[in-house]
This record gives structure tokens, sequence and C-alpha cells, in this order.
């Protein structure tokens, strides 16, 4: 399938992350009989098949040790299924063998036998529909930590404190905070991530809604002879790939409520009244000038000014 090669692509030598904003579903059906006239029976091929190829991102944590480490990744799939001989192939394209790994644990001994029957052309297509949704799973673990990640990382850890910003200090021995130009710009990379996490899940919630759509309609297409003997397994994974589309969709709502809360804290940190009315604190829209000498410690002001 030559359109494959559009997603192929995004794996070279990049030194940004804009291939990220590439997504994409493509179809092929060639299912009418008159199409045996392709048939390559050597190569166990009838003519009679169907081609998709489709790119979906997930996310990592790449390190634990702080500063925590997430990145986003992307797989560019292409299957091909021959309705007649029960032919499948597979490609697919990642920066590890994280997949492959995968698939080999559902088709290998230890996985269900419903994964790994290839004896008639109905099983096979029921075990493609696995590693369809092997796909798709793997798309959509993940970024609910992704995300209570950038929230803590806004809200409270680090050097951010955001939160001292809206509450105020707590209590008499706590330090006002001092905030500088680079929080700012601390605040909006993290919004720009969030912005990102939000254009990724909804370019896979419609490649995952085009991949249902594409099985759906194979029910209603009376070329595709195995519709009765696989129309419940198609149902079911349908089904499944809704719920997926769901659970995405919360992340989705979640992260955009994340975006306005960013900017939000971004307003506050930028607007910050001088502290403590130190004569040293001169602010130049909303941030404080470094201290004179003796009159601070570490960018804090001392329990006397607080």
């Amino acid at each position: 399938m030559p359109s494959y090669l559009d997603f192929i692509f995004v794996f070279g030598l990049s030194n940004s992350a804009r291939e990220l904003r590439f997504s994409g579903f493509r179809e092929q059906m060639s299912l009418p009989a008159s199409a045996v006239n392709l048939a390559i029976p050597g190569m166990g091929r009838s003519g009679r098949s169907f081609q998709l190829c489709y790119n979906l991102k997930g996310v990592a944590c790449i390190s634990t040790q702080k500063p925590v480490q997430w990145s986003i990744r992307q797989a560019a799939i292409h299957h091909q299924f021959d309705i007649q001989e029960g032919t499948t192939l597979w490609i697919v394209t990642k920066g590890d063998l994280e997949i492959k790994e995968r698939v080999k644990a559902l088709t290998g001994k230890d996985g269900r036998p419903e994964d790994r029957a290839f004896e008639s052309p109905e099983k096979c297509l029921k075990s493609s529909l696995a590693v369809h949704l092997l796909n798709c799973h793997w798309s959509t673990e993940d970024w609910r930590w992704y995300i209570q990640h950038l929230e803590d990382a806004i809200e409270s850890e680090g050097n951010l404190q955001t939160d001292i910003a809206i509450h105020g200090r707590r209590n008499r021995g706590e330090y006002a905070r001092v905030y500088v130009p680079s929080d700012l710009q601390t605040l909006q990379d993290y919004q720009d991530k969030i912005n990102e996490t939000i254009m990724v899940l909804e370019a896979n919630n419609d490649v995952l809604t085009s991949l249902r759509n594409f099985y759906k309609a194979l029910l209603d297409n009376n070329a595709f002879a195995p519709k009765d003997a696989c129309g419940a397994d198609i149902t079911a994974f349908t089904r499944q790939v809704d719920e997926m589309v769901h659970d995405s969709s919360m992340q989705i709502s979640r992260a955009k409520l994340l975006t306005r809360i960013t900017s939000d804290r971004k307003d506050l940190v930028s607007k910050q009244p001088t502290t403590g009315g130190s004569p040293y604190v001169k602010t130049l829209q909303g941030f404080a000038a470094p201290p004179k000498p003796n009159d601070s410690k570490d960018g804090r002001l001392d329990n006397k000014h607080a």
C-alpha cells in the first residue's frame, strides 16, 4: 500500500517534535469475486483482500528519577488480510521492539487459543482483531499518569509551587515565594506539553474511530464473505474500541481543564504583588528583582519580613 510511506517518513531524523502532528488512517479494498484477477496463488493471495495503514501514539515514562521524564512515541501500522485464504500481513514501524514483543506474547504458546488460531480465514480474522486491539490498548495506556504528572508539576512540585500564588503562606513560619521570569517560562513549557497531549489524544481518537467504522462497514458489505461467521466478533471488537475512545475523551477533558488552570496560574504568577513591603523588592510586571546582599537567603524573605 503506497500510502504507508507517508507514515514511515515521520521516523526520519528531525530536530523538532512537529511530526507528532501527523496522523492518519488509510484503507483499500478489493473484495468482489472479480478481484481474483489479482490473485498470486503461490503467495496465498486470492486477490480478494483489504489493506489498512494507520499510526497511533503512546506515552511512556523513561526515567523515574527526578526530574521525571516522559516521552511521546508513535507507531505506524500496515495490515493486509485476504478474506478467501486468510493470509495476514503485518508491518509495524516503531522506534523499538515493544509492540513486536507484545504480539509475540499474544500469539505465543501462553496466549489465548482464539488469538493464535489460524486454521481458517474466519479464525485468522478473529486473530487479526486481537492484534488491532493490542495496538489500540498501547496507544491509550499511561496517558492518565502522564497528565497526573503534569498536574503535580504545575500545582505544587519542584520549584514552581504555584499553589502559594493562590493560597499564600499557610503558616507563620513558611517563607513567601518570590517568583522570577523563568517560572513563567516553565509554566508556558508545561502548557505547551498539555496542548500537545490534547492534540495527540484527539488524533488517536480519530484513528480509533476510523478503524471501528471500517470494520462496522464490512458487516454491511455483501462481498465480505466472513461477515456471518465473524459478525459477533467484529461487534465485540467495535464495542471495545468505543470504550477506549470514551476513556481517551475523558482524559482529553481532564487535559483541557488543566490547560485552563495553567493559564490562570500564569496570570497569577505574573501579577504577584510586592512581598512583605521590604524596600529592596521592586517589581516589573509582577516579577521581583534580585535581592540586595544580606537582605534575603536563597531567594526567600526572612521571617522578620514575612
